[in-house]
């Protein structure tokens, strides 16, 4: 089988979007379903020994077992001989490991060679500097383009443009969004429709972009009540300031002083649960927008008057009604489509894995790593909103455990494997797996064997045990990872059958003859036959007894030991998937409300919502970087644990708590200097600057005549707890800006205000500016675009042009400008987040947890007391901080991509390095979890 480079992907067909692609199977896979195994077995089979189940390298992580399962009850008869790989010490798998990479050292002709029982790696010096362009993901190993190049580009990104408007998922959900949004803007072009709605009818639009329809069922509700809820309470505390304004005697000169206090109460609160309860997003920005409109708009009046309530609320209900009826009647999605594409991408990206032998890639191990983490986001997605659909909760929680563990022991699977490599005796072989030229430059020293029992080339009794573990072992092996490949494709189509999303599988391109049953027996068959195949060579004369010598053999040891310990895992896979598929509910549509804790879920929020608050990337580092480290502070906290023999001399752990009042004032001071103080202030310090017009005399009447209090509601919605912005940015957002306002002015002046023209205008300018806000990796300049053509085109509309649309057009164009520039260049330049310096603490605290993992490992799994064997929780404990430190690589990797696009004003900044570091560490991590294993 050859081992090529990456196929090229097809096309992306209708239903899925460019992130989303059709992940078809690996060529290497055939379903042939049609075969039944040749093989039958039962529960009374004869065979009493499973070597691979007594084998000391099976992993307590990946099995989730603390002691060997057994997949038979029979004993282990006298007559039976322990597997000799229990004689190989952990250094020497460690040795092997590196094999691989031994082309890439430098040992400077000097070699070492320890048998003790567990002694420190040692990893040495590489011949050459790494190629910097190998560390460096292709989308951010770009140049700047020449003008050809530009153009290019340019035309590349149109193409994409309209391949996702039309043909993707996206873009369909795009079209909801575009639809409510137009609905919503010719309502307002009706005269009618407008007199009712009021002077300030244009938010009804802006309502659609705080909770647009491009998102599922559960997710609009929950969007509808959130939006509802903070409007309400945004018109309460706006309506509680207008009236003691009014009504407090000594105060009605100086009205707009209390205004003022009210509005910095509220920003800076607001600001404290915006960085922390992300939840509540939606709420808390219709809040300020209600706020912001009550105490500014209109200020200059003597009394407040209370149709402002009106003019805010009915034009607010109306847009989110829009939506609501949009997304339920136009190709409505109820929940689960998120989980079926993290299925099936998992189980194509498993596929590819199975594909051996092959060249070791990182990126597919990062491929790896990726679908455990979408495999995890997706089932959270799925418990905390409302879903309907064919997927059980409970279910997929089994499914995604169980898949995550396959992925994970595969990975750990040697994708260079020597086990189907002929055996060549020409071939001299040193300890290390290194060939070496001149034995007289070749000094290897041996601290532990003596003299006349150091390694020579390969003799005939190694060739011969070599032969034999390759004849005996090669041919089921092979049949094993055929089995385990049908399975998973198996799974593939049966599981997006039961969802009802068979589009997604490649059901459609083979031909399915024989039940996800006969697979499973097919499966069986196979695991059996390597069993059967590697107890027979237990004890047999060709096999030397202490492997310390023979490094070939121990790695082979090391290529089917984590291969059987995969098809455990793929067992347990099908197995699930034919509970599932033989359920009398299995396809029947269920109801699920959100089951997802609810202190938790305040800090998360549904996919769509993720997007449309931008910083996705910083948001999920730090996310995930919290949650790592409190697991990991969780352990390395807790007292120790005395032994039992400790225990009987009167020897107790003592927990302490830190319940005593100092510290509890500690921690609330400590957190005032987190992040969500910090932005709880710029909040409310852009927010006050940009409303001082309102106190002063002379400037209060043109501040309310030309709306500049858009400027304040401008800077509420560009402003992020973690990503403000950089030059880049604001070039972008001050552009999209400009050319909405310019565009709506243009609209009403093209036909002094004709409706069906301004309709035209709208429904030309919003597709491509409603593409960027709901789909784009830059939704907030897509929503600066979509809200000044909103608030410029229907402002003209109302005013009926007067003074004149030009003036219009800069008036309000300028005042959204003004908001963008504020909180852009405040965020900037106050307490700013920087990419490259978040990734060096990522980094450094990335070594603080690998030492801390490493320590645990040796203390808890390697040097443990006698009695004090790992627990249950120790295991599941030991799988949580594999996944969460997968996770944190995953998130490193996004950070590192940031990097590339910062604009410094002192000299170049060069990723080369973090990018090398990061491999390093990755590959340590790798080193520890087989280390573990072993």
């Amino acid at each position: 089988m050859a081992s090529g480079g990456p196929e090229t992907p097809p096309p992306h067909p209708a239903g899925l979007s460019p992130e989303e692609p059709r992940r078809r199977f690996p060529k290497h896979v055939q379903l042939d379903l049609s075969s039944r195994p040749d093989r039958t077995w039962g529960s009374g089979s004869s065979i009493q020994l499973r070597s691979y189940s007594q084998s000391p390298f099976r992993s307590y992580r990946s099995s989730g077992a603390v002691t060997p399962t057994y997949r038979q009850s029979g004993a282990v008869t006298p007559n039976s001989h322990w597997s000799p790989r229990a004689s190989v010490s952990s250094i020497n798998l460690q040795h092997l490991l590196e094999k691989l990479e031994l082309d890439q050292y430098d040992t400077y002709g000097v070699e070492e060679h320890r048998d003790g029982f567990f002694d420190a790696s040692f990893f040495r010096p590489l011949q050459s500097a790494p190629n910097p362009e190998a560390t460096i993901t292709p989308q951010s190993n770009t140049q700047r383009p020449y003008f050809p190049k530009v153009i290019n580009a340019c035309a590349s990104v149109l193409k994409d443009f309209l391949q996702a408007a039309f043909w993707t998922h996206q873009g369909v959900n795009a079209a909801k969004s575009l639809l409510a949004y137009l609905i919503c803007y010719y309502l307002c072009l009706i005269p009618t429709v407008q007199k009712w709605l009021g002077n300030y009818s244009y938010f009804a639009t802006i309502s659609v972009l705080l909770n647009h329809s491009g998102r599922t069922i559960g997710a609009q509700l929950d969007g509808l009540v959130l939006c509802i809820l903070g409007a309400s309470v945004g018109m309460g505390w706006g309506c509680m300031a207008l009236e003691l304004s009014d009504r407090i005697g000594p105060l009605k000169d100086r009205r707009e002083g209390l205004l003022e206090a009210f509005l910095i109460i509220f920003a800076a609160v607001v600001g404290l649960l915006r960085s922390t309860l992300v939840r509540l997003y939606q709420a808390l920005m219709s809040a300020g927008l209600a706020v912001f409109f009550m105490c500014l708009a209109d200020s200059d009046q003597e009394h407040w008057d209370k149709k402002k309530i009106r003019e805010f609320a009915v034009p607010f209900l109306v847009g989110q009604a829009v939506c609501l009826t949009v997304n339920v009647i136009v190709f409505p999605e109820a929940g689960g489509r998120e989980v079926a594409v993290a299925l099936h991408n998992a189980l194509i990206s498993a596929l590819e894995g199975l594909r051996l032998p092959r060249e070791p890639s990182p990126e597919m191990r990062r491929d790896l790593n990726m679908q455990l983490v979408n495999l995890s986001e997706a089932f959270r997605d799925m418990r905390m909103e409302l879903t309907i659909s064919r997927w059980a909760p409970f279910d997929i929680s089994q499914l995604r455990n169980t898949l995550q563990a396959t992925i994970r022991d595969l990975m750990a699977v040697d994708p260079a494997p020597t086990l189907f490599e002929t055996v060549s005796p020409l071939a001299p072989s040193s300890p290390s797996g290194s060939s070496r030229g001149d034995d007289s430059e070749h000094i290897a020293i041996d601290i532990d064997t003596p003299a006349n029992e150091r390694i020579d080339p390969l003799s005939e009794a190694q060739l011969s045990a070599l032969e034999l573990v390759k004849k005996t072992l090669g041919d089921p092996a092979r049949k094993l990872i055929d089995a385990m490949s049908q399975s998973l494709a198996a799974c593939d189509v049966e599981l997006m059958n039961i969802g009802g999303y068979r589009k997604l599988s490649i059901s459609s391109h083979i031909t399915c003859n024989a039940s996800i049953k006969a697979i499973h027996q097919r499966l069986n068959a196979s695991m059996i036959a390597f069993d059967e195949a590697d107890i027979s060579l237990i004890g047999h004369p060709l096999l030397p007894r202490m492997y310390s010598k023979h490094p070939e053999l121990v790695q082979i040891f090391l290529f089917v030991h984590p291969l059987r310990q995969t098809a455990d895992s793929v067992e347990a896979l099908v197995k699930k998937v034919i509970d599932m598929a033989s359920s009398p509910k299995a396809t029947r549509v269920k109801i699920c409300l959100p089951s997802y804790p609810w202190k938790k879920s305040l800090y998360r929020t549904n996919p769509q919502v993720r997007h449309d608050r931008g910083g996705v990337t910083a948001n999920c580092y730090f996310r995930s970087k919290e949650e790592c480290d409190r697991l990991l502070d969780s352990g390395t906290s807790q007292s120790h644990s005395a032994s039992a023999l400790d225990k009987t001399k009167g020897f107790s752990a003592i927990e302490v708590e830190h319940t005593t009042t100092r510290y509890q004032v500690w921690k609330v001071t400590h957190r005032l200097q987190g992040f969500e103080a910090r932005f709880a202030i710029k909040l409310a310090a852009v927010t006050t600057l940009l409303s001082l017009p309102v106190l002063l005399d002379s400037s209060q009447k043109w501040y309310n005549r030309n709306s500049g209090w858009w400027a304040v509601i401008t800077a509420w919605f560009m402003m992020h707890p973690r990503v403000g912005g950089n030059a880049q940015d604001l070039i972008v957002r001050t552009v999209a800006a400009t050319i909405g306002a310019a565009w709506g002015g243009l609209a009403y002046a093209a036909s002094h205000g004709n409706p069906y023209v301004m309709a035209v205008f709208a429904t030309i300018y919003m597709f491509p500016a409603f593409y960027r806000f709901t789909t784009s990796l830059h939704p907030r300049s897509g929503l600066m675009a979509c809200l000044s053509f909103s608030v410029v085109s229907l402002t003209a509309y109302n005013c009926h042009g007067f003074p004149s649309a030009a003036q219009i057009a800069w008036t309000r164009g300028l005042a959204i400008v003004v908001g963008i520039c504020a909180a852009v260049v405040l965020n900037w330049c106050i307490w700013p987040f920087v990419a490259r310096h978040e990734l060096r603490k990522a980094i450094s605290a990335m070594m603080l947890n690998l030492a801390i993992t490493y320590s645990g490992i040796v203390a808890r799994f390697i040097y443990h007391e006698e009695g004090m064997n790992p627990t249950g929780e120790d295991v599941e404990r030991s799988s949580m901080i594999d996944e969460k430190l997968r996770e944190m690589f995953v998130r490193i990797r996004e950070l590192f991509e940031m990097t590339t696009h910062e604009i410094r004003l002192r000299g170049p900044f060069n990723p080369t390095p973090y990018g090398v570091l990061i491999d390093c560490l990755e590959r340590f991590f790798e080193h520890l979890v087989q280390e573990h294993c072993a």
